[in-house]
């Protein structure tokens, strides 16, 4: 089993622990997808479990983006028989090191990205009924820059029972601010009414280099707190206690100490 050669991979050292499962966003094609998931893996020497999805229907763009909330809310249940099966091969194995103690094994850190429109189809699984514990396997579950409703987020988001909850904001994203034309504020552009309970927000909003910058993981360019961040996040660790992050009581969110 190609699951099973992978750890036996990573138990002798030849891959590393640290895994990202990854959820693209809007109009990018499964070439794309896989290209994308090269520059993380470049940018921050993690191995990836890609999830793709239809996001580029072709047409119109304003109907281009309307079908593909349509697909993304369709895929979920791709996503759910996904990580069903992700979970049951990661149980198989915690099972053969409790039954043969002998056996080399390491511990694995697996954590999950949704990007932009990407957290529109995690929102729209985690709403439907085929939704329980599945998230349990990952460290953290990061959204990032969501496309999706800020207003009562925590009435979903707060669902997920992976270690650690983590969403990033900037307030001048550009690709958001198209987005909130036809849609209300975003999760990933709106540092108000922050108060679900289980996240830890990130505002990198006006921190050097981030400007507009829509793709926060790989998109900004000399800004050592934002790729520490997400080294940290990626290696199953905890972001907000990077060196050169401020927690932000009015905003309850952590943000870039300029200081």
């Amino acid at each position: 089993m190609l699951f099973n050669r992978v750890v036996a991979e990573i138990d002798s050292g030849k891959l590393r622990r640290d895994w990202l499962f990854y959820i693209h966003g809007f109009n990018l094609s499964f070439k794309g997808n896989l290209a994308e998931c090269r520059r993380i893996q470049a940018k921050y020497n993690v191995n990836i479990i890609a999830f793709s999805w239809p996001s580029n229907q072709g047409g119109f763009a304003r109907d281009e983006y309307r079908d593909a909330r349509q697909a993304a809310k369709a895929s979920s249940f791709a996503l759910d028989r996904t990580l069903e099966k992700l979970g049951g091969y990661l149980l198989e194995r915690a099972d053969r090191l409790r039954d043969e103690p002998d056996t080399p094994g390491c511990k694995l850190s697996l954590n999950l990205i949704s990007y932009s429109l990407g957290s529109y189809l995690m929102e729209s699984y985690i709403r439907q009924p085929i939704f329980s514990s599945e998230t349990r396997i990952f460290d953290n579950v990061i959204f990032l820059q969501s496309d999706v409703d800020s207003k009562a987020h925590g009435d979903w988001i707060d669902r997920i029972d992976s270690r650690r909850i983590y969403a990033t904001i900037n307030e001048r994203d550009s690709i958001l601010k198209i987005s909130t034309i036809i849609n209300p504020p975003r999760l990933g552009n709106t540092a108000e009414n922050l108060i679900a309970l289980r996240p830890i927000y990130l505002d990198f909003t006006d921190a050097p280099r981030v400007g507009m910058t829509h793709n926060l993981l790989l998109d900004v360019q000399g800004n050592q707190v934002v790729d520490r961040v997400f080294q940290r996040l990626l290696s199953g660790g905890r972001g907000e206690l990077v060196k050169g992050l401020v927690y932000d009581p009015r905003l309850n969110a952590f943000r870039v100490d300029e200081d």
